[in-house]
């Protein structure tokens, strides 16, 4: 079946475009730059489309995470270690055993993972004659629940270490209250909880994500009134349910091509480090 815009839940290759994310700014050197960049083809996952498949579109915003053949970098910082991961079958190691997710067809390389917190926003662009979906390799909405839910205990893991950090650090400035000196007190904001056992804190979001908290589209607030019957249809636009809002910081994100041919454009020995992409995403938007 022919497709207007990609499917989430997919493993596909992308590339991406410097010279089309500049060359609207009518900057001979921001262009020149980006004419000598040398782009990869990396295998990504899309996790989430954020734009409705209308064919008048030229791109359509995702979610994605790029997929590595190492166990995940660590990050001291972060809190991030090795084992904060998950391998993609025919995969099956990992530190402490964790199951791999299974794609509905085999998926065609040995040694990947899908990484904690590399998740990002990309623009797929619309390809001409479509997207044949007859070969694509994609987890089953039960499976991406199930790769979601074996990251649970690590965001656990990061939210007691953060929480460890912050009492450390009131403690040498002499700022802990006295009931977050008792056992089982915290003196970690609720917020901050939340947010490591969701995800949200991802150090890869170079950009918040569309009417996220800390976005320029979020405007609700302990203050906001609620609206009366007449402003109903004008809230209802600003909630943008059907993905028709601007997006400031869309030509910040990356602008791709995307391919379901995994093995046309990649080896189990080519497939680049997820920083790799981060780079060139940086060195473009810089």
């Amino acid at each position: 079946m022919k497709l207007t815009c990609p499917d989430p839940f997919i493993y596909a290759v992308i590339r991406m475009d410097p010279v089309a994310m500049v060359e609207h700014f009518k900057d001979p050197e921001a262009t020149a730059r980006a004419r000598a960049m040398v782009t990869k083809k990396y295998l990504f996952y899309t996790e989430a489309v954020l734009d409705l498949p209308f064919i008048t579109n030229s791109w359509f915003r995702f979610i994605a995470s790029p997929i590595a053949t190492t166990l995940r970098d660590p990050d001291p910082e972060k809190h991030y270690t090795p084992d904060m991961c998950v391998p993609i079958f025919p995969n099956t190691d990992h530190p402490t055993g964790r199951p791999a997710v299974r794609s509905e067809r085999l998926f065609p390389f040995p040694h990947c993972y899908h990484w904690i917190d590399t998740n990002t926003i990309i623009r797929v662009r619309q390809k001409p004659g479509g997207y044949d979906d007859s070969t694509v390799i994609e987890l089953s909405p039960e499976e991406h629940v199930a790769l979601t839910n074996r990251f649970s205990d690590d965001y656990v893991r990061i939210s007691r270490l953060l929480r460890k950090q912050d009492e450390s650090a009131q403690v040498a400035s002499g700022t802990l209250p006295l009931d977050a000196a008792r056992p089982g007190s915290s003196s970690l904001p609720q917020d901050l909880c939340a947010e490591c056992s969701t995800g949200a804190h991802s150090e890869s979001h170079a950009y918040p994500l569309p009417g996220s908290i800390g976005s320029d589209s979020d405007t609700s607030g302990p203050d906001t009134p609620e609206p009366d019957a007449g402003d109903s249809l004008e809230g209802l636009l600003r909630m943008d349910i059907f993905g028709l809002g601007h997006d400031d910081a869309a030509e910040l994100y990356p602008l791709v091509d995307l391919w379901f041919e995994l093995t046309d454009h990649l080896t189990a020995d080519t497939i680049p480090a997820p920083s790799e992409f981060f780079k060139e995403r940086d060195a473009v938007v810089q």
